[in-house]
């Protein structure tokens, strides 16, 4: 912070360009650099503060420096900032925090069949363990936020995404080292992602898997679909329109994200593996928001290293009407208080994003193969853990 360095320099340099559109700076390390180009912009160029603040967009994994809370927070208040701790979910703890199922996804079989071996000199080198097991992105929740996937979580952060699901602290957001299943529910969609991906390294564009184009309710423009509902309504949804680029039938799922909403359970939709769906508003959703996720994949792309997942393939896209109750403004703060428990016949593990029918209680608990908490004092203050419900929320008996 002593001094500009050559890359606080070109930060600056692009944050002062006349382009308004979002600059986003993915601080992996500490944010010292950037608080350095701020500075400089506050000192030499201080017309220019407020139309900078309003596109710099700051993505940190921890705080590593006091910068953040010395510097960028007193000084740069109203530049959106993203505090992601629950980054150890695909750090180097993984393994002790995954269930097998989610394992699957991660282990040395997985990785070579689908990254490591036969995918080029761009995948070859990526570093694994030395049997072929991940090793650790714990930075890389900065960069899946951006991903164009369909949930928009860049637009609103208290949605979540691949990234990880923020809350709204004074000046900035957070997540909470606790919600690792602010990341991991998507982690078979990232990893097959991912998959498809190394897969057009050294595959003709007819021979690789790509993703489908979601269009709801004949809208394909990708924008999440917002709407005021009145508890006992019936509301009519489409994925009609929707198509793949490679000629592919498509599967159909609707389900609730119930981190990105405060109403404790799933919102009945009738037949949600189809097309079409017709979502009941149930009578005690009133004054609570829900956010129903369209998923959606070519059925002829299966992914054959996770036989469970008989509709899905490496390619996702979703989109996500969010279900607001018009008797209430949309809170500041989003609970997910349930617990995770099979279908009948189904197994106890699984992912929210969904390898498995899922249904939802409104009794807390934690899911097995699950660690518990290691910071229970802070559920109070940090209440996106899964390891307990937070007394501010109640839910019906």
């Amino acid at each position: 912070m002593s001094a500009p360095s050559p890359g606080s320099d070109r930060i600056a340099e692009v944050l002062l360009d006349p382009d308004p559109s979002p600059v986003w700076l993915l601080a992996w390390g500490g944010v010292n650099t950037i608080g350095r180009a701020l500075k400089t912009i506050e000192e030499d160029h201080p017309e220019h503060v407020a139309p900078v603040a309003a596109k710099a967009r700051v993505f940190l994994i921890a705080e590593q420096d006091r910068v953040f809370r010395d510097y960028l927070l007193p000084r740069w208040p109203d530049v959106e900032y993203l505090l992601c701790n629950a980054y150890g979910v695909i750090a180097y703890d993984w393994q002790r925090i995954m269930s097998p199922e989610e394992q699957a996804f991660f282990d040395a079989s997985w990785m070579r069949e689908n990254i490591l071996e036969g995918h080029g000199p761009l995948c070859a080198p990526y570093e694994a363990h030395g049997d072929g097991r991940f090793r650790s992105e714990g930075d890389s929740p900065s960069f899946m936020h951006l991903v164009d996937y369909g949930l928009r979580a860049d637009r609103d952060p208290s949605w979540g995404g691949w990234g990880g699901r923020f809350e709204r602290r004074e000046a900035w957001w957070e997540s909470t080292p606790a919600d690792y299943e602010s990341i991991l529910c998507w982690a078979p969609a990232f990893q097959r992602d991912w998959a498809s991906r190394a897969d057009w390294c050294v595959s003709a564009p007819g021979e690789a898997n790509h993703r489908p184009t979601a269009a709801l309710n004949r809208d394909a423009s990708g924008a999440a679909l917002a709407l005021s509902v009145d508890p006992g309504d019936e509301v009519h949804l489409s994925a009609a329109g929707s198509t793949d680029p490679d000629g592919d039938a498509l599967a159909f799922r609707w389900w609730t994200l119930s981190s990105g909403g405060d109403y404790w359970a799933d919102v009945p939709v009738a037949d949600p593996l189809s097309p079409e769906a017709v979502v009941r508003i149930p009578a005690d959703a009133a004054g609570r928001t829900a956010h129903l996720i369209l998923e959606f994949s070519p059925t002829t792309a299966i992914l054959p290293s996770h036989p469970t997942d008989a509709w899905c393939s490496k390619s996702r896209a979703s989109q996500s009407p969010v279900l607001e109750s018009a008797t209430s403004p949309l809170p500041s703060w989003n609970y997910p208080a349930r617990r995770l428990t099979p279908a009948p016949g189904g197994s106890s593990e699984g992912t929210t994003s969904g390898d498995l029918p899922w249904s939802s209680t409104a009794t807390p608990g934690r899911r097995a193969g699950r660690p518990r908490c290691r910071r229970r004092r802070a559920c109070s203050t940090y209440p996106t853990s899964r390891c307990c419900l937070p007394p501010t929320t109640s839910a019906p008996a």
